[in-house]
Protein backbone atom coordinates (compact mmCIF):
# COMPACT_ATOMS: atom_id res chain seq x y z
CA UNK A 1 0.00 0.00 0.00
CA UNK A 2 1.25 3.00 -0.90
CA UNK A 3 2.83 6.01 1.54
CA UNK A 4 -0.20 8.16 1.33
CA UNK A 5 -2.11 5.60 3.60
CA UNK A 6 0.12 6.43 6.78
CA UNK A 7 -1.48 8.02 9.01
CA UNK A 8 1.17 9.54 12.04
CA UNK A 9 -0.81 10.72 14.24
CA UNK A 10 1.78 10.50 17.86
CA UNK A 11 5.62 10.51 18.42
CA UNK A 12 6.03 8.44 21.67
CA UNK A 13 8.56 7.25 23.35
CA UNK A 14 7.42 3.79 25.10
CA UNK A 15 10.09 2.56 27.26
CA UNK A 16 8.90 0.79 30.57
CA UNK A 17 7.73 4.67 32.53
CA UNK A 18 9.68 7.00 30.56
CA UNK A 19 8.01 9.59 28.19
CA UNK A 20 9.79 11.73 26.01
CA UNK A 21 12.34 13.85 27.58
CA UNK A 22 11.78 13.15 31.09
CA UNK A 23 7.73 13.63 31.84
CA UNK A 24 7.47 10.90 34.35
CA UNK A 25 3.92 11.70 35.44
CA UNK A 26 1.25 14.58 34.97
CA UNK A 27 0.31 16.29 37.70
CA UNK A 28 -3.73 17.73 37.93
CA UNK A 29 -3.95 20.69 36.11
CA UNK A 30 -0.45 20.31 33.92
CA UNK A 31 -0.62 21.40 30.81
CA UNK A 32 1.99 18.96 29.43
CA UNK A 33 1.40 17.04 26.10
CA UNK A 34 5.19 16.11 26.04
CA UNK A 35 4.27 12.44 26.47
CA UNK A 36 1.80 12.42 23.40
CA UNK A 37 3.49 15.19 20.54
CA UNK A 38 1.23 15.69 17.63
CA UNK A 39 3.68 16.45 14.40
CA UNK A 40 2.72 17.66 11.58
CA UNK A 41 2.11 15.15 9.14
CA UNK A 42 5.28 14.79 6.42
CA UNK A 43 4.89 15.43 2.70
CA UNK A 44 5.43 11.76 2.04
CA UNK A 45 2.59 10.87 4.61
CA UNK A 46 0.28 12.91 3.60
CA UNK A 47 -3.64 12.14 4.47
CA UNK A 48 -5.97 9.81 1.68
CA UNK A 49 -9.44 10.77 2.13
CA UNK A 50 -10.13 9.43 -1.23
CA UNK A 51 -12.14 6.40 -1.23
CA UNK A 52 -10.26 3.41 -2.07
CA UNK A 53 -11.46 1.14 -4.83
CA UNK A 54 -13.96 -2.09 -3.45
CA UNK A 55 -12.58 -4.04 -0.80
CA UNK A 56 -9.83 -2.46 -0.26
CA UNK A 57 -9.25 -1.86 3.46
CA UNK A 58 -8.02 1.77 4.40
CA UNK A 59 -5.03 0.80 6.05
CA UNK A 60 -3.93 -2.75 7.55
CA UNK A 61 -1.66 -3.06 10.69
CA UNK A 62 0.96 -3.95 9.07
CA UNK A 63 1.20 -0.47 6.62
CA UNK A 64 1.03 1.43 9.55
CA UNK A 65 3.79 4.31 10.25
CA UNK A 66 5.40 2.75 13.79
CA UNK A 67 8.59 4.99 12.99
CA UNK A 68 7.12 7.00 15.48
CA UNK A 69 6.06 4.52 18.05
CA UNK A 70 7.70 1.93 19.94
CA UNK A 71 5.43 0.11 21.99
CA UNK A 72 7.53 -1.84 25.28
CA UNK A 73 5.01 -4.94 24.49
CA UNK A 74 4.03 -7.10 27.42
CA UNK A 75 -0.03 -7.90 28.22
CA UNK A 76 -2.19 -4.59 27.46
CA UNK A 77 -4.18 -4.50 31.07
CA UNK A 78 -8.12 -4.78 30.37
CA UNK A 79 -10.26 -2.06 30.68
CA UNK A 80 -12.39 -4.13 33.61
CA UNK A 81 -11.58 -5.58 36.33
CA UNK A 82 -13.76 -8.80 38.01
CA UNK A 83 -15.86 -8.24 40.86
CA UNK A 84 -15.40 -10.33 44.27
CA UNK A 85 -19.85 -10.27 44.92
CA UNK A 86 -19.75 -9.04 49.44
CA UNK A 87 -22.98 -7.91 48.96
CA UNK A 88 -26.67 -8.80 47.75
CA UNK A 89 -28.14 -8.28 44.88
CA UNK A 90 -24.14 -8.38 43.18
CA UNK A 91 -23.94 -6.69 39.90
CA UNK A 92 -21.13 -7.47 37.60
CA UNK A 93 -21.19 -4.97 34.78
CA UNK A 94 -22.47 -1.24 34.20
CA UNK A 95 -23.44 0.05 30.97
CA UNK A 96 -25.06 3.84 30.02
CA UNK A 97 -27.22 5.30 27.65
CA UNK A 98 -27.97 8.80 27.01
CA UNK A 99 -29.89 9.07 30.34
CA UNK A 100 -30.17 5.83 31.79
CA UNK A 101 -28.04 2.74 33.53
CA UNK A 102 -28.21 -0.98 33.25
CA UNK A 103 -26.53 -3.46 35.28
CA UNK A 104 -25.97 -6.93 34.90
CA UNK A 105 -26.45 -9.02 37.58
CA UNK A 106 -24.74 -12.05 39.29
CA UNK A 107 -27.98 -14.20 38.58
CA UNK A 108 -28.21 -13.10 34.97
CA UNK A 109 -30.29 -11.14 35.31
CA UNK A 110 -30.92 -6.96 33.75
CA UNK A 111 -31.51 -4.14 35.89
CA UNK A 112 -32.10 -0.76 34.65
CA UNK A 113 -32.96 2.95 35.63
CA UNK A 114 -33.17 6.73 34.56
CA UNK A 115 -34.85 7.96 31.33
CA UNK A 116 -37.82 5.25 29.87
CA UNK A 117 -39.37 8.06 26.99
CA UNK A 118 -37.94 4.88 24.64
CA UNK A 119 -38.89 1.79 26.70
CA UNK A 120 -34.85 1.73 27.40
CA UNK A 121 -35.42 -0.05 30.79
CA UNK A 122 -36.87 -3.15 29.23
CA UNK A 123 -39.52 -2.64 31.60
CA UNK A 124 -43.36 -4.33 30.47
CA UNK A 125 -44.15 -1.00 29.11
CA UNK A 126 -42.57 2.47 28.11
CA UNK A 127 -43.31 5.16 31.32
CA UNK A 128 -42.39 7.73 33.64
CA UNK A 129 -38.76 8.07 34.42
CA UNK A 130 -37.75 7.35 38.42
CA UNK A 131 -39.07 4.38 39.37
CA UNK A 132 -35.62 2.92 40.40
CA UNK A 133 -34.15 -0.15 38.97
CA UNK A 134 -36.45 -2.56 37.54
CA UNK A 135 -36.02 -6.08 35.87
CA UNK A 136 -35.56 -6.11 32.28
CA UNK A 137 -38.27 -8.42 31.11
CA UNK A 138 -37.78 -11.95 29.88
CA UNK A 139 -33.59 -11.53 30.05
CA UNK A 140 -32.44 -14.20 32.70
CA UNK A 141 -29.40 -15.60 31.09
CA UNK A 142 -27.98 -12.44 30.11
CA UNK A 143 -23.91 -12.52 29.99
CA UNK A 144 -22.91 -8.54 28.86
CA UNK A 145 -24.98 -5.02 28.56
CA UNK A 146 -24.62 -2.44 26.08
CA UNK A 147 -26.32 0.91 25.67
CA UNK A 148 -25.71 4.18 24.00
CA UNK A 149 -28.40 6.95 23.86
CA UNK A 150 -31.85 5.79 23.71
CA UNK A 151 -30.87 2.04 22.79
CA UNK A 152 -29.71 -0.96 25.12
CA UNK A 153 -28.83 -4.53 24.43
CA UNK A 154 -27.74 -7.50 25.71
CA UNK A 155 -25.92 -10.81 25.25
CA UNK A 156 -27.50 -13.84 26.39
CA UNK A 157 -25.55 -17.15 27.23
CA UNK A 158 -26.53 -19.00 24.14
CA UNK A 159 -24.81 -16.15 21.88
CA UNK A 160 -28.01 -14.58 20.79
CA UNK A 161 -28.40 -11.04 21.07
CA UNK A 162 -31.63 -9.15 22.78
CA UNK A 163 -32.19 -5.47 22.06
CA UNK A 164 -34.96 -2.86 23.35
CA UNK A 165 -35.69 0.89 23.74
CA UNK A 166 -35.32 3.36 20.95
CA UNK A 167 -35.84 1.61 17.25
CA UNK A 168 -35.50 5.44 15.20
CA UNK A 169 -32.49 3.66 12.92
CA UNK A 170 -33.42 0.03 13.26
CA UNK A 171 -30.89 -0.69 15.50
CA UNK A 172 -33.05 -3.18 17.50
CA UNK A 173 -32.36 -5.62 14.58
CA UNK A 174 -35.94 -5.22 12.91
CA UNK A 175 -38.04 -2.44 11.27
CA UNK A 176 -41.42 -2.45 13.28
CA UNK A 177 -42.64 0.59 14.81
CA UNK A 178 -39.76 3.01 13.90
CA UNK A 179 -40.90 6.13 15.84
CA UNK A 180 -42.50 3.98 18.44
CA UNK A 181 -40.67 2.74 21.95
CA UNK A 182 -40.06 -1.00 22.10
CA UNK A 183 -39.67 -1.54 25.78
CA UNK A 184 -40.02 -5.81 25.34
CA UNK A 185 -36.70 -7.28 24.17
CA UNK A 186 -36.52 -9.02 20.96
CA UNK A 187 -33.27 -11.09 19.42
CA UNK A 188 -31.50 -9.81 16.84
CA UNK A 189 -30.87 -12.53 13.69
CA UNK A 190 -27.39 -13.17 13.75
CA UNK A 191 -25.98 -16.47 11.63
CA UNK A 192 -24.44 -17.80 14.36
CA UNK A 193 -24.31 -17.28 18.61
CA UNK A 194 -22.10 -14.03 19.54
CA UNK A 195 -19.57 -13.24 22.42
CA UNK A 196 -20.09 -9.54 22.56
CA UNK A 197 -22.80 -7.35 21.77
CA UNK A 198 -22.01 -3.22 21.47
CA UNK A 199 -24.17 -0.20 21.07
CA UNK A 200 -22.46 3.01 19.20
CA UNK A 201 -23.88 6.52 17.58
CA UNK A 202 -22.23 8.77 15.19
CA UNK A 203 -23.01 12.75 15.93
CA UNK A 204 -25.18 11.76 18.77
CA UNK A 205 -27.99 10.45 16.72
CA UNK A 206 -26.98 8.03 14.41
CA UNK A 207 -27.56 5.09 16.36
CA UNK A 208 -26.53 1.24 15.62
CA UNK A 209 -25.07 -1.93 16.80
CA UNK A 210 -22.53 -4.55 16.52
CA UNK A 211 -22.11 -8.07 17.64
CA UNK A 212 -18.69 -10.10 17.70
CA UNK A 213 -19.40 -13.51 16.81
CA UNK A 214 -17.63 -16.50 18.08
CA UNK A 215 -15.70 -16.72 14.78
CA UNK A 216 -14.44 -13.46 15.53
CA UNK A 217 -16.69 -11.81 12.12
CA UNK A 218 -18.42 -8.12 13.26
CA UNK A 219 -21.61 -8.31 11.95
CA UNK A 220 -23.25 -4.68 12.38
CA UNK A 221 -26.76 -3.14 11.75
CA UNK A 222 -28.70 -0.18 11.98
CA UNK A 223 -27.80 3.58 10.77
CA UNK A 224 -25.57 3.78 8.13
CA UNK A 225 -25.05 7.00 7.43
CA UNK A 226 -25.00 7.23 4.17
CA UNK A 227 -21.59 7.47 2.34
CA UNK A 228 -20.17 7.60 5.95
CA UNK A 229 -20.47 3.84 5.67
CA UNK A 230 -21.21 3.27 9.39
CA UNK A 231 -22.12 -0.33 9.64
CA UNK A 232 -18.62 -1.11 7.73
CA UNK A 233 -20.72 -2.92 4.94
CA UNK A 234 -19.58 -2.45 1.11
CA UNK A 235 -22.60 -3.93 0.32
CA UNK A 236 -24.81 -0.90 1.06
CA UNK A 237 -23.47 1.60 -0.53
CA UNK A 238 -25.23 4.91 0.26
CA UNK A 239 -28.02 3.20 2.64
CA UNK A 240 -28.97 5.05 5.25
CA UNK A 241 -29.90 2.43 7.74
CA UNK A 242 -30.82 -1.72 7.55
CA UNK A 243 -32.62 -3.26 9.85
CA UNK A 244 -31.04 -6.70 8.80
CA UNK A 245 -27.55 -7.69 10.23
CA UNK A 246 -24.80 -7.93 8.17
CA UNK A 247 -21.11 -9.14 7.92
CA UNK A 248 -18.49 -5.72 8.33
CA UNK A 249 -16.71 -6.84 5.32
CA UNK A 250 -14.40 -3.82 5.86
CA UNK A 251 -13.08 -4.20 9.32
CA UNK A 252 -12.53 -8.06 8.50
CA UNK A 253 -9.07 -7.67 8.15
CA UNK A 254 -8.38 -5.83 11.35
CA UNK A 255 -9.70 -8.60 13.82
CA UNK A 256 -11.68 -6.95 15.88
CA UNK A 257 -11.65 -7.91 19.57
CA UNK A 258 -14.37 -5.42 20.39
CA UNK A 259 -16.02 -1.87 19.82
CA UNK A 260 -15.68 1.21 21.45
CA UNK A 261 -18.02 2.67 24.22
CA UNK A 262 -21.10 5.60 23.10
CA UNK A 263 -20.35 8.39 20.46
CA UNK A 264 -18.58 7.36 17.50
CA UNK A 265 -17.43 4.33 15.39
CA UNK A 266 -14.38 3.22 16.79
CA UNK A 267 -13.00 -0.67 17.21
CA UNK A 268 -10.14 -1.79 19.19
CA UNK A 269 -8.40 -4.67 16.98
CA UNK A 270 -6.74 -8.19 18.66
CA UNK A 271 -3.49 -6.61 18.78
CA UNK A 272 -4.16 -3.42 20.25
CA UNK A 273 -4.11 -0.94 17.49
CA UNK A 274 -6.94 1.54 17.15
CA UNK A 275 -9.66 1.45 14.23
CA UNK A 276 -12.09 4.39 13.38
CA UNK A 277 -14.13 4.87 9.95
CA UNK A 278 -17.30 7.03 9.08
CA UNK A 279 -16.29 10.29 9.62
CA UNK A 280 -12.76 12.53 10.79
CA UNK A 281 -11.34 11.66 13.95
CA UNK A 282 -7.75 11.60 15.91
CA UNK A 283 -6.34 12.55 12.62
CA UNK A 284 -5.27 15.87 11.22
CA UNK A 285 -7.82 16.45 8.64
CA UNK A 286 -10.41 19.13 8.59
CA UNK A 287 -13.51 18.54 10.62
CA UNK A 288 -15.87 19.49 8.26
CA UNK A 289 -14.02 17.18 5.49
CA UNK A 290 -15.29 13.93 3.87
CA UNK A 291 -16.35 11.24 5.62
CA UNK A 292 -13.91 7.75 5.13
CA UNK A 293 -16.09 4.64 5.27
CA UNK A 294 -13.18 2.68 5.05
CA UNK A 295 -11.60 1.86 8.67
CA UNK A 296 -8.36 3.43 9.37
CA UNK A 297 -5.60 2.53 12.14
CA UNK A 298 -4.37 5.32 14.33
CA UNK A 299 -0.81 4.75 16.07
CA UNK A 300 -2.41 5.27 19.33
CA UNK A 301 0.25 2.08 20.84
CA UNK A 302 -1.17 -0.54 23.04
CA UNK A 303 -4.95 0.77 23.39
CA UNK A 304 -7.02 -0.94 25.68
CA UNK A 305 -9.94 1.22 26.03
CA UNK A 306 -11.38 3.88 23.90
CA UNK A 307 -15.03 5.91 24.99
CA UNK A 308 -16.56 8.73 22.86
CA UNK A 309 -19.52 11.32 22.69
CA UNK A 310 -20.76 13.11 19.30
CA UNK A 311 -18.06 15.95 19.89
CA UNK A 312 -14.57 14.20 21.39
CA UNK A 313 -12.71 10.89 22.52
CA UNK A 314 -10.21 9.41 25.01
CA UNK A 315 -8.61 6.40 24.96
CA UNK A 316 -5.66 4.97 26.83
CA UNK A 317 -3.12 4.12 25.06
CA UNK A 318 0.22 2.16 26.45
CA UNK A 319 -1.52 3.14 29.84
CA UNK A 320 -1.99 6.84 29.46
CA UNK A 321 -4.88 8.82 28.57
CA UNK A 322 -5.35 10.84 25.04
CA UNK A 323 -8.29 12.87 24.23
CA UNK A 324 -9.35 14.74 20.68
CA UNK A 325 -11.90 16.43 19.26
CA UNK A 326 -14.07 14.99 16.09
CA UNK A 327 -16.61 17.62 14.17
CA UNK A 328 -16.17 21.20 15.27
CA UNK A 329 -17.64 21.24 18.39
CA UNK A 330 -15.34 22.74 21.27
CA UNK A 331 -15.18 21.38 24.18
CA UNK A 332 -12.96 20.26 27.91
CA UNK A 333 -10.43 17.50 26.67
CA UNK A 334 -9.05 17.41 30.56
CA UNK A 335 -5.93 18.59 29.22
CA UNK A 336 -6.25 21.76 31.15
CA UNK A 337 -7.10 24.08 28.65
CA UNK A 338 -10.39 24.66 29.16
CA UNK A 339 -13.49 24.10 27.45
CA UNK A 340 -13.25 25.53 24.27
CA UNK A 341 -10.30 23.08 22.70
CA UNK A 342 -10.61 22.07 19.49
CA UNK A 343 -7.59 19.55 19.04
CA UNK A 344 -8.33 16.92 16.44
CA UNK A 345 -5.05 15.11 17.16
CA UNK A 346 -5.05 13.37 20.33
CA UNK A 347 -3.21 15.00 23.77
CA UNK A 348 -2.18 14.16 26.70
CA UNK A 349 -4.75 14.37 29.80
CA UNK A 350 -2.83 13.56 32.81
CA UNK A 351 -4.19 12.17 36.26
CA UNK A 352 -3.43 13.03 38.93
CA UNK A 353 -0.77 10.98 40.87
CA UNK A 354 0.98 7.76 39.90
CA UNK A 355 -2.01 5.03 39.17
CA UNK A 356 -2.47 4.37 35.53
CA UNK A 357 -5.77 4.56 33.72
CA UNK A 358 -7.68 1.38 33.51
CA UNK A 359 -10.74 2.76 31.84
CA UNK A 360 -12.43 5.87 30.92
CA UNK A 361 -16.19 7.50 30.58
CA UNK A 362 -17.09 9.83 28.07
CA UNK A 363 -21.15 10.68 27.77
CA UNK A 364 -22.67 10.79 24.53
CA UNK A 365 -24.20 14.32 25.24
CA UNK A 366 -21.69 15.78 27.04
CA UNK A 367 -17.96 17.29 27.88
CA UNK A 368 -15.47 15.90 29.77
CA UNK A 369 -14.51 12.57 31.21
CA UNK A 370 -14.10 10.16 34.09
CA UNK A 371 -11.20 7.82 34.59
CA UNK A 372 -11.01 4.64 36.48
CA UNK A 373 -7.52 4.14 37.81
CA UNK A 374 -5.13 1.06 38.68
CA UNK A 375 -6.05 1.62 42.43
CA UNK A 376 -9.72 1.35 42.35
CA UNK A 377 -10.68 5.52 42.45
CA UNK A 378 -12.48 7.59 40.31
CA UNK A 379 -11.34 11.15 38.37
CA UNK A 380 -13.33 12.98 36.68
CA UNK A 381 -12.63 16.46 34.40
CA UNK A 382 -15.11 18.31 32.90
CA UNK A 383 -18.25 20.87 34.01
CA UNK A 384 -20.04 20.39 37.72
CA UNK A 385 -23.22 21.77 36.91
CA UNK A 386 -24.86 18.79 38.51
CA UNK A 387 -22.49 17.57 40.91
CA UNK A 388 -20.92 15.67 38.03
CA UNK A 389 -17.33 15.75 39.35
CA UNK A 390 -18.57 13.90 42.43
CA UNK A 391 -16.11 15.98 44.72
CA UNK A 392 -18.56 15.91 46.94
CA UNK A 393 -19.40 19.74 47.31
CA UNK A 394 -20.75 22.24 44.27
CA UNK A 395 -17.16 24.71 45.00
CA UNK A 396 -16.23 24.28 41.61
CA UNK A 397 -18.32 25.03 38.44
CA UNK A 398 -16.08 22.83 36.22
CA UNK A 399 -12.27 21.27 36.29
CA UNK A 400 -10.29 21.48 33.30
CA UNK A 401 -8.16 18.70 34.48
CA UNK A 402 -8.88 15.40 36.07
CA UNK A 403 -9.42 15.63 39.91
CA UNK A 404 -10.24 12.47 42.66
CA UNK A 405 -14.49 11.88 43.39
CA UNK A 406 -15.59 11.95 47.00
CA UNK A 407 -14.32 8.23 48.48
CA UNK A 408 -16.75 5.75 47.17
CA UNK A 409 -16.52 3.10 50.09
CA UNK A 410 -14.55 0.87 48.28
CA UNK A 411 -12.06 0.13 44.75
CA UNK A 412 -13.99 0.54 41.63
CA UNK A 413 -14.02 -1.83 39.14
CA UNK A 414 -15.98 -0.31 36.11
CA UNK A 415 -17.59 2.95 35.52
CA UNK A 416 -20.31 4.40 33.23
CA UNK A 417 -21.43 8.08 32.34
CA UNK A 418 -24.66 9.33 31.15
CA UNK A 419 -24.79 12.61 29.76
CA UNK A 420 -25.43 14.40 33.12
CA UNK A 421 -24.65 11.57 35.67
CA UNK A 422 -21.77 8.74 36.46
CA UNK A 423 -22.12 5.70 38.34
CA UNK A 424 -18.92 3.88 39.61
CA UNK A 425 -19.63 -0.53 40.04
CA UNK A 426 -17.57 -1.30 43.02
CA UNK A 427 -15.40 -4.42 43.72
CA UNK A 428 -18.12 -5.69 46.31
CA UNK A 429 -20.72 -5.66 43.57
CA UNK A 430 -22.35 -2.42 44.64
CA UNK A 431 -23.42 0.49 42.67
CA UNK A 432 -22.61 4.25 43.22
CA UNK A 433 -24.26 6.88 41.53
CA UNK A 434 -23.50 11.37 41.41
CA UNK A 435 -25.09 14.07 39.44
CA UNK A 436 -28.27 14.66 38.30
CA UNK A 437 -31.54 12.80 38.85
CA UNK A 438 -33.70 14.39 37.29
CA UNK A 439 -34.58 11.57 35.27
CA UNK A 440 -34.15 8.81 38.12
CA UNK A 441 -30.54 8.49 36.76
CA UNK A 442 -29.07 7.81 40.53
CA UNK A 443 -31.57 4.73 40.69
CA UNK A 444 -32.86 6.24 44.25
CA UNK A 445 -36.63 5.48 43.06
CA UNK A 446 -37.35 9.41 42.65
CA UNK A 447 -36.55 11.91 40.70
CA UNK A 448 -35.40 15.56 41.38
CA UNK A 449 -33.64 18.87 40.19
CA UNK A 450 -31.19 19.36 42.83
CA UNK A 451 -27.61 18.71 41.99
CA UNK A 452 -25.74 15.37 43.83
CA UNK A 453 -22.06 15.82 43.91
CA UNK A 454 -22.28 12.88 46.52
CA UNK A 455 -22.16 9.40 45.22
CA UNK A 456 -25.38 7.80 46.43
CA UNK A 457 -25.67 3.46 46.48
CA UNK A 458 -28.23 2.46 44.20
CA UNK A 459 -31.25 1.00 45.81
CA UNK A 460 -32.09 -2.20 43.99
CA UNK A 461 -35.35 -4.13 44.52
Amino acid sequence: MSSTHRISVLTVWLGTGSVLAGATALACGDDDSSSFVAPSTPADASLDTSTPSPGEPGLDASDRDAGDVEADGGPTPPPEDPVVCSVTPCVTQITAGRGHFCALLQDKTVRCWGDNARGQLGVASAGDAGAGPAAVSELTTALQVSAVDSTSCALLEDGNVWCWGSNATAALGHSEGIADPHPRPSSVPLPAAARRVDVLSAAGTSTFACATLETGEPWCWGANGGASGLLGRSALSDAVQTATPGLADRLLPYGIERFGRSGAPFAIASDGVLIEWGFVSGRDAPPSGPARAYPIALDLPRVSDIAASASHACAIANGRLACWVHGTTPTFLCDGTGPTTTKRLPVAAGVDGTAQPRQVAVALGSNGACVRLSDGTVQCCGSNGSGGLGTGDMSMTSSMSFIATSALGGPVVQIAAADSAKCALLQSGEVKCWGANTKGELGQGTVDSAPHPEPLSVRFR
